[in-house]
Protein backbone atom coordinates (compact mmCIF):
# COMPACT_ATOMS: atom_id res chain seq x y z
CA UNK A 1 0.00 0.00 0.00
CA UNK A 2 1.43 3.47 -0.89
CA UNK A 3 1.58 6.07 1.64
CA UNK A 4 -1.13 7.78 0.96
CA UNK A 5 -3.38 4.36 1.53
CA UNK A 6 -1.76 4.14 5.01
CA UNK A 7 -2.59 7.60 5.71
CA UNK A 8 -6.17 7.33 4.74
CA UNK A 9 -6.35 3.53 6.86
CA UNK A 10 -5.27 5.05 9.77
CA UNK A 11 -7.39 7.44 9.55
CA UNK A 12 -10.62 5.49 9.10
CA UNK A 13 -9.43 3.33 12.12
CA UNK A 14 -8.86 6.25 14.14
CA UNK A 15 -11.52 8.60 13.60
CA UNK A 16 -12.85 8.22 16.87
CA UNK A 17 -9.80 9.12 18.52
CA UNK A 18 -9.79 12.33 16.80
CA UNK A 19 -12.86 13.73 18.65
CA UNK A 20 -10.20 14.91 21.19
CA UNK A 21 -7.34 15.21 18.80
CA UNK A 22 -4.87 12.46 21.11
CA UNK A 23 -2.16 10.94 20.33
CA UNK A 24 -0.43 7.19 21.44
CA UNK A 25 -0.92 4.20 19.63
CA UNK A 26 -3.01 3.94 17.00
CA UNK A 27 -5.89 2.04 16.42
CA UNK A 28 -5.16 0.60 12.99
CA UNK A 29 -1.95 -1.19 15.22
CA UNK A 30 -4.50 -2.33 18.08
CA UNK A 31 -6.23 -4.13 15.18
CA UNK A 32 -3.53 -5.06 12.44
CA UNK A 33 -2.10 -7.00 15.98
CA UNK A 34 -5.50 -9.12 16.47
CA UNK A 35 -5.92 -9.42 12.94
CA UNK A 36 -2.34 -11.58 12.96
CA UNK A 37 -3.46 -13.52 16.42
CA UNK A 38 -5.49 -16.34 16.68
CA UNK A 39 -6.22 -15.68 20.98
CA UNK A 40 -4.62 -14.29 23.72
CA UNK A 41 -5.16 -17.25 25.15
CA UNK A 42 -2.27 -19.54 24.37
CA UNK A 43 -3.96 -22.55 25.89
CA UNK A 44 -7.24 -22.12 23.58
CA UNK A 45 -5.18 -21.04 20.90
CA UNK A 46 -3.07 -24.02 20.80
CA UNK A 47 -5.86 -26.41 21.06
CA UNK A 48 -6.31 -25.46 17.36
CA UNK A 49 -2.82 -24.80 16.53
CA UNK A 50 -1.97 -28.62 17.57
CA UNK A 51 -3.29 -31.82 17.45
CA UNK A 52 -2.58 -35.10 18.56
CA UNK A 53 -3.51 -37.75 16.57
CA UNK A 54 -5.10 -41.19 18.03
CA UNK A 55 -6.12 -44.45 16.68
CA UNK A 56 -9.75 -45.13 17.78
CA UNK A 57 -9.07 -49.12 16.59
CA UNK A 58 -6.42 -49.48 18.60
CA UNK A 59 -7.42 -50.62 22.48
CA UNK A 60 -4.06 -48.82 23.87
CA UNK A 61 -3.99 -46.03 21.81
CA UNK A 62 -7.81 -45.35 23.66
CA UNK A 63 -6.26 -45.89 26.72
CA UNK A 64 -7.44 -49.34 27.56
CA UNK A 65 -4.03 -50.10 29.01
CA UNK A 66 -4.27 -53.74 31.41
CA UNK A 67 -2.18 -54.68 34.33
CA UNK A 68 1.33 -52.55 34.79
CA UNK A 69 0.50 -50.49 31.54
CA UNK A 70 -1.89 -48.52 33.58
CA UNK A 71 0.68 -47.04 35.65
CA UNK A 72 2.08 -44.10 34.97
CA UNK A 73 5.87 -45.35 35.35
CA UNK A 74 5.13 -48.58 33.90
CA UNK A 75 4.27 -46.45 30.64
CA UNK A 76 7.36 -44.46 30.46
CA UNK A 77 9.50 -47.85 30.84
CA UNK A 78 7.51 -48.84 27.75
CA UNK A 79 8.72 -46.02 25.83
CA UNK A 80 12.15 -46.41 26.55
CA UNK A 81 11.62 -50.40 25.66
CA UNK A 82 10.16 -49.43 22.35
CA UNK A 83 12.92 -47.11 21.86
CA UNK A 84 15.74 -49.47 22.65
CA UNK A 85 13.40 -51.66 20.34
CA UNK A 86 13.70 -49.52 17.47
CA UNK A 87 17.28 -48.83 18.12
CA UNK A 88 18.15 -52.76 17.83
CA UNK A 89 15.98 -53.35 15.24
CA UNK A 90 17.38 -55.06 11.96
CA UNK A 91 15.32 -54.92 8.69
CA UNK A 92 12.61 -53.26 7.82
CA UNK A 93 10.12 -55.97 9.11
CA UNK A 94 11.88 -55.34 12.92
CA UNK A 95 11.89 -51.64 12.53
CA UNK A 96 8.13 -51.62 11.60
CA UNK A 97 6.83 -53.94 14.66
CA UNK A 98 9.29 -51.35 16.92
CA UNK A 99 7.78 -47.99 15.48
CA UNK A 100 4.13 -49.49 15.54
CA UNK A 101 4.79 -50.22 19.36
CA UNK A 102 6.15 -46.39 19.73
CA UNK A 103 3.27 -44.78 18.03
CA UNK A 104 0.70 -46.62 20.32
CA UNK A 105 2.35 -45.93 23.17
CA UNK A 106 2.53 -42.03 22.19
CA UNK A 107 -0.97 -42.14 21.16
CA UNK A 108 -2.23 -42.87 25.03
CA UNK A 109 -4.28 -40.54 27.15
CA UNK A 110 -4.62 -36.81 27.33
CA UNK A 111 -0.77 -36.04 27.51
CA UNK A 112 0.77 -38.72 25.94
CA UNK A 113 4.47 -39.61 27.34
CA UNK A 114 6.78 -37.42 24.61
CA UNK A 115 9.29 -35.83 26.98
CA UNK A 116 9.89 -39.94 27.87
CA UNK A 117 10.56 -40.40 24.18
CA UNK A 118 12.30 -37.32 23.30
CA UNK A 119 14.70 -37.82 26.34
CA UNK A 120 14.99 -41.53 25.24
CA UNK A 121 16.28 -40.35 21.66
CA UNK A 122 13.42 -41.52 19.43
CA UNK A 123 13.68 -38.00 17.79
CA UNK A 124 17.13 -39.29 16.03
CA UNK A 125 16.02 -42.86 15.68
CA UNK A 126 12.85 -41.52 13.86
CA UNK A 127 14.62 -39.00 11.82
CA UNK A 128 16.74 -42.15 10.39
CA UNK A 129 13.75 -43.99 9.69
CA UNK A 130 12.36 -41.44 7.29
CA UNK A 131 15.90 -41.06 4.98
CA UNK A 132 14.89 -41.92 1.31
CA UNK A 133 15.35 -45.42 0.59
CA UNK A 134 15.32 -46.77 4.19
CA UNK A 135 11.76 -47.28 5.16
CA UNK A 136 8.35 -48.29 3.00
CA UNK A 137 5.39 -46.65 3.52
CA UNK A 138 4.34 -48.26 6.33
CA UNK A 139 7.39 -47.22 8.21
CA UNK A 140 6.79 -43.71 7.10
CA UNK A 141 3.81 -43.44 8.03
CA UNK A 142 4.26 -45.03 11.67
CA UNK A 143 7.85 -42.51 12.12
CA UNK A 144 5.64 -39.39 10.72
CA UNK A 145 2.85 -40.20 13.17
CA UNK A 146 5.18 -40.41 16.14
CA UNK A 147 6.76 -37.69 14.97
CA UNK A 148 3.38 -35.46 14.93
CA UNK A 149 2.67 -36.82 18.20
CA UNK A 150 6.06 -35.50 19.40
CA UNK A 151 5.84 -32.29 18.17
CA UNK A 152 2.17 -31.81 19.26
CA UNK A 153 3.97 -31.57 23.07
CA UNK A 154 5.55 -27.99 24.10
CA UNK A 155 7.58 -26.15 22.71
CA UNK A 156 10.99 -28.24 23.84
CA UNK A 157 9.50 -31.16 22.46
CA UNK A 158 8.09 -29.63 19.32
CA UNK A 159 12.08 -27.92 18.67
CA UNK A 160 13.70 -31.56 19.57
CA UNK A 161 11.57 -32.60 16.07
CA UNK A 162 12.71 -29.52 14.00
CA UNK A 163 15.72 -31.24 12.27
CA UNK A 164 13.31 -33.67 11.35
CA UNK A 165 11.77 -30.77 9.13
CA UNK A 166 13.95 -31.02 5.56
CA UNK A 167 12.51 -34.48 5.52
CA UNK A 168 9.09 -33.99 6.97
CA UNK A 169 8.75 -31.64 3.65
CA UNK A 170 10.42 -33.81 1.26
CA UNK A 171 8.26 -36.80 1.90
CA UNK A 172 5.02 -33.88 1.44
CA UNK A 173 5.18 -34.68 -2.47
CA UNK A 174 4.61 -37.66 -4.06
CA UNK A 175 3.41 -39.99 -1.16
CA UNK A 176 0.19 -41.85 -1.05
CA UNK A 177 -2.39 -40.00 0.61
CA UNK A 178 -2.69 -41.42 4.21
CA UNK A 179 1.32 -40.78 4.53
CA UNK A 180 1.35 -37.29 3.06
CA UNK A 181 -1.07 -36.36 5.18
CA UNK A 182 0.99 -37.63 8.51
CA UNK A 183 3.77 -35.72 6.98
CA UNK A 184 1.72 -32.38 6.55
CA UNK A 185 0.23 -33.47 10.28
CA UNK A 186 3.61 -33.01 11.56
CA UNK A 187 4.01 -30.05 9.56
CA UNK A 188 1.34 -28.29 11.22
CA UNK A 189 2.21 -28.89 14.62
CA UNK A 190 5.72 -28.20 14.37
CA UNK A 191 4.34 -24.48 12.45
CA UNK A 192 1.85 -24.20 15.35
CA UNK A 193 4.51 -23.90 17.98
CA UNK A 194 5.30 -20.35 17.03
CA UNK A 195 7.51 -17.86 14.89
CA UNK A 196 10.64 -19.04 15.05
CA UNK A 197 9.54 -22.76 14.35
CA UNK A 198 7.19 -21.58 11.25
CA UNK A 199 10.60 -19.55 9.86
CA UNK A 200 12.89 -22.59 10.03
CA UNK A 201 10.08 -24.52 7.85
CA UNK A 202 9.65 -21.33 5.64
CA UNK A 203 13.50 -21.31 4.95
CA UNK A 204 13.72 -25.39 3.93
CA UNK A 205 10.35 -25.02 1.61
CA UNK A 206 7.49 -26.14 3.65
CA UNK A 207 4.98 -23.49 1.48
CA UNK A 208 5.32 -24.94 -1.80
CA UNK A 209 4.44 -27.95 -0.61
CA UNK A 210 1.99 -27.36 1.31
CA UNK A 211 -0.35 -25.38 -0.79
CA UNK A 212 0.09 -27.64 -3.83
CA UNK A 213 -1.23 -30.39 -1.39
CA UNK A 214 -4.22 -27.65 -1.07
CA UNK A 215 -4.44 -26.91 -4.52
CA UNK A 216 -4.75 -30.43 -5.67
CA UNK A 217 -8.07 -32.05 -6.84
CA UNK A 218 -9.91 -33.13 -3.58
CA UNK A 219 -10.14 -37.01 -3.76
CA UNK A 220 -13.13 -39.00 -2.52
CA UNK A 221 -12.42 -39.89 1.27
CA UNK A 222 -9.29 -38.29 1.65
CA UNK A 223 -8.81 -35.74 4.18
CA UNK A 224 -5.27 -34.95 2.98
CA UNK A 225 -6.51 -31.70 1.49
CA UNK A 226 -8.26 -30.51 5.12
CA UNK A 227 -5.16 -31.50 6.86
CA UNK A 228 -2.84 -29.48 4.44
CA UNK A 229 -5.05 -26.57 4.67
CA UNK A 230 -5.11 -26.52 8.26
CA UNK A 231 -0.72 -26.91 8.24
CA UNK A 232 -0.96 -24.05 5.98
CA UNK A 233 -2.51 -21.90 8.36
CA UNK A 234 -0.43 -22.92 10.55
CA UNK A 235 2.28 -21.39 8.62
CA UNK A 236 0.72 -18.50 7.31
CA UNK A 237 -0.15 -16.60 10.83
CA UNK A 238 1.53 -14.25 13.38
CA UNK A 239 3.09 -10.99 12.63
CA UNK A 240 5.44 -11.93 9.80
CA UNK A 241 3.40 -11.33 6.39
CA UNK A 242 6.42 -13.22 4.45
CA UNK A 243 4.42 -16.27 4.17
CA UNK A 244 1.15 -14.79 3.08
CA UNK A 245 3.14 -12.22 0.67
CA UNK A 246 4.23 -15.49 -1.19
CA UNK A 247 0.86 -17.42 -0.91
CA UNK A 248 -1.29 -14.62 -2.26
CA UNK A 249 0.24 -15.16 -5.69
CA UNK A 250 -0.41 -18.66 -5.80
CA UNK A 251 -3.20 -18.51 -8.50
CA UNK A 252 -3.80 -22.40 -8.03
CA UNK A 253 -3.78 -22.49 -4.16
CA UNK A 254 -6.30 -19.01 -3.90
CA UNK A 255 -8.81 -21.01 -6.94
CA UNK A 256 -8.09 -23.67 -4.31
CA UNK A 257 -9.28 -21.71 -1.59
CA UNK A 258 -12.36 -20.54 -3.74
CA UNK A 259 -13.42 -24.01 -4.43
CA UNK A 260 -12.89 -24.78 -1.11
CA UNK A 261 -15.19 -21.99 0.18
CA UNK A 262 -17.94 -22.89 -2.40
CA UNK A 263 -18.22 -26.75 -2.31
CA UNK A 264 -16.42 -27.96 0.56
CA UNK A 265 -16.88 -29.73 3.76
CA UNK A 266 -17.83 -27.66 7.02
CA UNK A 267 -14.30 -28.73 8.04
CA UNK A 268 -12.59 -27.95 4.64
CA UNK A 269 -14.47 -24.23 5.01
CA UNK A 270 -12.91 -23.81 7.99
CA UNK A 271 -9.74 -24.54 7.42
CA UNK A 272 -9.86 -22.64 4.24
CA UNK A 273 -11.63 -19.94 6.39
CA UNK A 274 -8.01 -19.13 9.04
CA UNK A 275 -6.15 -18.96 5.51
CA UNK A 276 -7.71 -16.36 4.17
CA UNK A 277 -8.08 -14.56 8.03
CA UNK A 278 -4.53 -14.87 7.51
CA UNK A 279 -4.11 -13.49 3.59
CA UNK A 280 -6.47 -10.87 3.90
CA UNK A 281 -4.38 -9.65 7.64
CA UNK A 282 -2.06 -8.67 5.04
CA UNK A 283 -1.47 -5.37 2.85
CA UNK A 284 -4.38 -4.28 0.73
CA UNK A 285 -3.23 -5.64 -1.89
CA UNK A 286 -3.73 -9.09 -0.36
CA UNK A 287 -7.86 -8.06 -0.21
CA UNK A 288 -7.82 -6.93 -3.93
CA UNK A 289 -6.38 -10.08 -4.80
CA UNK A 290 -8.82 -12.32 -3.06
CA UNK A 291 -11.58 -9.74 -4.06
CA UNK A 292 -10.47 -10.14 -7.67
CA UNK A 293 -10.18 -14.37 -8.01
CA UNK A 294 -14.00 -14.59 -5.85
CA UNK A 295 -12.77 -15.18 -2.98
CA UNK A 296 -15.93 -12.77 -0.91
CA UNK A 297 -19.03 -14.72 -2.09
CA UNK A 298 -18.51 -17.79 -0.92
CA UNK A 299 -17.09 -16.23 2.02
CA UNK A 300 -19.81 -13.96 3.00
CA UNK A 301 -22.29 -16.41 2.07
CA UNK A 302 -21.09 -18.88 4.93
CA UNK A 303 -21.16 -15.62 7.40
CA UNK A 304 -24.64 -14.69 6.62
CA UNK A 305 -25.82 -18.67 6.60
CA UNK A 306 -23.28 -20.44 8.94
CA UNK A 307 -24.45 -21.95 12.49
CA UNK A 308 -21.86 -23.95 13.49
CA UNK A 309 -19.40 -22.27 15.87
CA UNK A 310 -16.09 -23.49 14.40
CA UNK A 311 -17.03 -22.63 10.68
CA UNK A 312 -18.46 -19.01 11.97
CA UNK A 313 -15.67 -17.86 14.04
CA UNK A 314 -13.13 -17.93 11.10
CA UNK A 315 -14.94 -16.76 8.66
CA UNK A 316 -16.30 -14.12 10.51
CA UNK A 317 -12.92 -12.64 11.42
CA UNK A 318 -11.79 -13.08 7.97
CA UNK A 319 -14.63 -11.03 6.78
CA UNK A 320 -13.67 -8.51 9.71
CA UNK A 321 -10.29 -8.23 8.26
CA UNK A 322 -11.57 -6.89 4.55
CA UNK A 323 -13.73 -4.43 6.03
CA UNK A 324 -10.32 -3.14 8.24
CA UNK A 325 -9.62 -1.66 5.14
CA UNK A 326 -10.36 0.98 2.33
CA UNK A 327 -13.94 2.15 2.40
CA UNK A 328 -14.07 -0.08 -1.30
CA UNK A 329 -13.54 -3.28 0.66
CA UNK A 330 -16.80 -2.55 2.80
CA UNK A 331 -18.56 -2.16 -0.45
CA UNK A 332 -17.61 -4.97 -1.51
CA UNK A 333 -18.36 -6.99 0.85
CA UNK A 334 -22.22 -5.70 1.29
CA UNK A 335 -22.07 -6.20 -2.65
CA UNK A 336 -21.20 -10.08 -2.20
CA UNK A 337 -23.93 -10.72 0.50
CA UNK A 338 -27.13 -12.81 -0.98
CA UNK A 339 -29.06 -10.19 0.81
CA UNK A 340 -26.69 -6.75 0.82
CA UNK A 341 -25.96 -4.88 3.90
CA UNK A 342 -28.64 -5.97 5.66
CA UNK A 343 -28.11 -9.76 5.39
CA UNK A 344 -24.08 -9.13 6.51
CA UNK A 345 -25.09 -6.49 9.21
CA UNK A 346 -27.86 -8.96 10.60
CA UNK A 347 -25.69 -11.89 10.67
CA UNK A 348 -22.95 -9.49 13.10
CA UNK A 349 -25.40 -8.48 14.96
CA UNK A 350 -26.46 -12.34 15.70
CA UNK A 351 -22.64 -12.72 17.02
CA UNK A 352 -23.31 -10.26 18.72
CA UNK A 353 -26.24 -11.76 20.54
CA UNK A 354 -25.01 -15.05 21.09
CA UNK A 355 -23.54 -16.36 24.25
CA UNK A 356 -20.18 -16.96 22.65
CA UNK A 357 -17.02 -14.61 23.46
CA UNK A 358 -15.57 -15.05 20.61
CA UNK A 359 -18.08 -14.41 18.49
CA UNK A 360 -18.95 -11.32 20.31
CA UNK A 361 -15.41 -10.00 20.50
CA UNK A 362 -15.17 -10.79 16.53
CA UNK A 363 -18.62 -9.62 15.46
CA UNK A 364 -18.14 -5.87 18.01
CA UNK A 365 -14.34 -5.91 15.91
CA UNK A 366 -16.19 -6.00 12.86
CA UNK A 367 -19.06 -3.68 13.50
CA UNK A 368 -16.08 -1.52 14.77
CA UNK A 369 -14.18 -1.32 11.08
CA UNK A 370 -16.97 -0.93 9.05
CA UNK A 371 -18.67 1.83 11.36
CA UNK A 372 -14.97 3.21 10.67
CA UNK A 373 -16.45 3.72 6.99
CA UNK A 374 -18.38 6.04 5.23
CA UNK A 375 -21.92 7.66 6.53
CA UNK A 376 -23.40 4.99 4.23
CA UNK A 377 -21.62 2.72 6.45
CA UNK A 378 -21.85 3.93 9.92
CA UNK A 379 -25.62 4.16 9.23
CA UNK A 380 -25.77 0.07 7.90
CA UNK A 381 -24.28 -0.87 11.31
CA UNK A 382 -26.25 1.79 13.50
CA UNK A 383 -29.58 -0.18 13.52
CA UNK A 384 -31.28 -0.49 16.70
CA UNK A 385 -31.12 -4.11 17.35
CA UNK A 386 -26.72 -3.74 16.66
CA UNK A 387 -27.01 -0.91 19.08
CA UNK A 388 -28.79 -2.99 21.83
CA UNK A 389 -27.05 -5.87 21.86
CA UNK A 390 -23.81 -3.77 21.34
CA UNK A 391 -25.00 -1.98 24.71
CA UNK A 392 -25.54 -4.69 26.38
CA UNK A 393 -21.99 -6.11 25.67
CA UNK A 394 -20.47 -2.66 26.87
CA UNK A 395 -22.37 -3.04 30.14
CA UNK A 396 -22.35 -6.99 30.93
CA UNK A 397 -19.32 -8.81 29.02
CA UNK A 398 -15.96 -9.51 29.52
CA UNK A 399 -13.46 -6.42 29.87
CA UNK A 400 -12.22 -7.37 26.18
CA UNK A 401 -15.20 -7.69 24.62
CA UNK A 402 -16.29 -4.13 26.17
CA UNK A 403 -13.90 -2.54 24.82
CA UNK A 404 -14.34 -3.86 21.42
CA UNK A 405 -18.35 -2.90 21.70
CA UNK A 406 -16.95 0.99 22.87
CA UNK A 407 -15.55 1.11 19.78
CA UNK A 408 -18.21 0.09 17.81
CA UNK A 409 -20.37 2.29 18.74
CA UNK A 410 -18.18 5.44 19.05
CA UNK A 411 -17.34 4.82 15.72
CA UNK A 412 -21.12 4.85 14.96
CA UNK A 413 -20.89 8.28 16.30
CA UNK A 414 -17.94 9.83 14.55
CA UNK A 415 -18.62 11.86 11.45
CA UNK A 416 -16.41 10.48 8.56
CA UNK A 417 -13.39 12.98 8.05
CA UNK A 418 -12.79 12.92 11.53
CA UNK A 419 -12.10 17.09 13.19
CA UNK A 420 -14.43 16.27 15.82
CA UNK A 421 -17.85 16.15 13.86
CA UNK A 422 -20.19 14.11 14.90
CA UNK A 423 -23.20 11.63 13.74
CA UNK A 424 -26.04 13.35 16.17
CA UNK A 425 -28.96 10.75 15.71
CA UNK A 426 -26.31 8.19 16.21
CA UNK A 427 -24.90 9.33 19.78
CA UNK A 428 -28.30 9.73 20.82
CA UNK A 429 -29.02 6.68 19.75
CA UNK A 430 -26.41 5.53 21.70
CA UNK A 431 -26.79 7.39 24.83
CA UNK A 432 -30.64 6.46 24.54
CA UNK A 433 -29.53 2.89 24.56
CA UNK A 434 -27.71 3.34 27.96
CA UNK A 435 -23.92 2.90 27.27
CA UNK A 436 -23.01 6.27 29.34
CA UNK A 437 -22.04 4.56 32.46
CA UNK A 438 -20.56 1.59 30.14
CA UNK A 439 -18.31 4.12 28.78
CA UNK A 440 -17.74 5.82 31.85
CA UNK A 441 -16.82 2.90 33.79
CA UNK A 442 -13.75 2.74 30.96
CA UNK A 443 -12.45 5.92 31.91
CA UNK A 444 -11.69 4.18 35.66
CA UNK A 445 -9.97 1.12 33.71
CA UNK A 446 -6.12 0.44 34.41
CA UNK A 447 -6.35 -0.22 30.16
CA UNK A 448 -5.23 3.26 29.11
CA UNK A 449 -6.40 2.84 25.90
CA UNK A 450 -9.64 1.94 26.96
CA UNK A 451 -9.76 4.83 29.42
CA UNK A 452 -9.13 7.21 27.12
CA UNK A 453 -11.76 5.82 24.90
CA UNK A 454 -14.28 6.79 27.98
CA UNK A 455 -13.08 9.67 28.32
CA UNK A 456 -13.20 10.73 24.57
CA UNK A 457 -16.88 9.39 24.68
CA UNK A 458 -17.89 11.96 27.35
CA UNK A 459 -16.27 14.77 26.10
CA UNK A 460 -18.25 14.25 23.08
CA UNK A 461 -21.66 13.98 25.15
CA UNK A 462 -20.62 17.03 26.93
CA UNK A 463 -19.95 19.15 23.78
CA UNK A 464 -22.23 17.67 20.94
CA UNK A 465 -25.57 16.97 23.20
CA UNK A 466 -27.81 20.30 22.58
CA UNK A 467 -29.17 22.63 25.10
CA UNK A 468 -26.26 21.23 28.08
CA UNK A 469 -28.16 18.36 28.31
CA UNK A 470 -24.64 16.22 28.07
CA UNK A 471 -23.24 17.60 30.96
CA UNK A 472 -26.49 16.66 32.90
CA UNK A 473 -26.39 13.20 31.79
CA UNK A 474 -22.49 12.68 32.53
CA UNK A 475 -23.06 14.24 36.11
CA UNK A 476 -26.39 12.05 36.68
CA UNK A 477 -24.15 8.91 35.73
CA UNK A 478 -21.74 9.77 38.07
CA UNK A 479 -18.81 10.92 35.48
CA UNK A 480 -17.30 13.52 37.29
CA UNK A 481 -15.98 11.34 39.87
CA UNK A 482 -14.83 9.25 36.64
CA UNK A 483 -13.02 11.99 35.75
CA UNK A 484 -11.70 13.14 38.70
CA UNK A 485 -10.34 9.64 39.58
CA UNK A 486 -7.95 10.56 36.80
CA UNK A 487 -6.54 14.03 38.20
CA UNK A 488 -3.35 11.89 39.37
CA UNK A 489 -2.64 9.27 36.59
CA UNK A 490 0.51 8.56 35.46
CA UNK A 491 -0.52 9.44 31.62
CA UNK A 492 0.14 13.04 31.14
CA UNK A 493 -2.61 12.83 28.10
CA UNK A 494 -5.19 11.13 29.82
CA UNK A 495 -5.11 13.35 33.39
CA UNK A 496 -4.72 15.98 30.90
CA UNK A 497 -7.80 15.57 29.35
CA UNK A 498 -9.84 14.60 32.23
CA UNK A 499 -9.23 17.79 33.91
CA UNK A 500 -9.66 19.95 31.09
CA UNK A 501 -13.15 18.78 30.74
CA UNK A 502 -14.03 19.02 34.42
CA UNK A 503 -12.13 22.53 34.13
CA UNK A 504 -14.48 23.69 31.12
CA UNK A 505 -18.11 21.99 31.89
CA UNK A 506 -17.82 21.67 36.01
CA UNK A 507 -16.23 24.92 36.93
CA UNK A 508 -12.41 25.99 36.43
CA UNK A 509 -12.05 26.54 40.40
CA UNK A 510 -12.26 22.47 40.19
CA UNK A 511 -10.22 20.84 43.31
CA UNK A 512 -9.98 23.70 45.51
CA UNK A 513 -12.26 22.77 48.02
CA UNK A 514 -9.94 19.85 48.83
CA UNK A 515 -7.01 21.78 49.39
CA UNK A 516 -8.79 23.71 51.98
CA UNK A 517 -9.68 27.31 51.44
CA UNK A 518 -9.45 29.99 53.75
CA UNK A 519 -12.45 31.69 55.61
CA UNK A 520 -12.06 34.70 53.64
CA UNK A 521 -12.26 32.61 50.22
CA UNK A 522 -16.11 31.99 50.52
CA UNK A 523 -17.10 34.38 48.13
CA UNK A 524 -15.28 32.37 45.23
CA UNK A 525 -16.99 29.61 46.56
CA UNK A 526 -20.02 30.94 45.95
CA UNK A 527 -19.24 31.48 43.01
CA UNK A 528 -18.77 28.27 41.77
CA UNK A 529 -21.99 25.58 40.64
CA UNK A 530 -23.82 24.31 44.08
CA UNK A 531 -22.23 20.76 43.83
CA UNK A 532 -18.75 22.10 43.91
CA UNK A 533 -19.44 23.73 47.12
CA UNK A 534 -18.32 22.12 50.29
CA UNK A 535 -21.42 20.48 52.02
CA UNK A 536 -23.83 21.13 48.63
CA UNK A 537 -25.92 18.52 47.18
CA UNK A 538 -26.15 17.24 43.58
CA UNK A 539 -29.42 17.47 42.01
Amino acid sequence: MDSAGQRALASRREQFKNFAATTGAKAGDRRKQQAVTVGKDRREAMVRAKRIRRDMDDGLARGEMQGEQADEAALATSVKEAVEALRASKGKDGALVALRQLRKLLSVGQYPPVDVAVAAGAVPLLGEALQFGVSGPEQLLEAAWCLTNIASGDTDQATAVLPTAPLLIAHLQGRALDVAEQFAWALGNLAGEGQELRDVLLANGALGPLSARVAETERPGSTLKQTAAWALSNLLKGPSQKAASEAIKNGPLINALVAGLDGGSPALVTEVAWILTYLAAGPEAHADRLIKLGALPPLVRHLVTATEKHVVIPVLRAVGNVVSGQDSKTDAVFVAAPGGAGSVVAALCRCLQSGERTLQKEAAWAVANIAGGTLQHKQAVATPDVIAAAARLLQEAAFDVKKEAGFALANMCAAPGGGGAVVLSHLEAVVRAGCLPGFLALVRSPDQEAARLGVQFAEVVLRALPNGRGVKLVEEADGIDALESLQYHGNDELRNMANSLVDRYYGEEYGMEEEGLEEGSKAVQQDLPAWRNPGGMRT
